[in-house]
């Protein structure tokens, strides 16, 4: 006997997002969302770039 469709599972999509805070301020000083299968590491180079040159990190 099969299920009735709102029974079913449904495959759930998971979302990261990888942010670079200001430690002082405690601003939003990058932003990217990812998909779940993204790590943290690979991100760096992304949220680095979105900083000033000018800023000191």
């Amino acid at each position: 006997m099969a299920r009735p469709k709102a029974w079913r599972a449904k495959r759930r999509l998971w979302r990261k997002i990888h942010n670079g805070v200001d430690e002082q301020t405690l601003e939003i000083r990058a932003i990217e969302v990812t998909g779940s299968n993204v790590g943290d590491a690979p991100m760096l180079p992304e949220l680095l770039d979105q900083i000033p040159a000018d800023v000191e990190i």
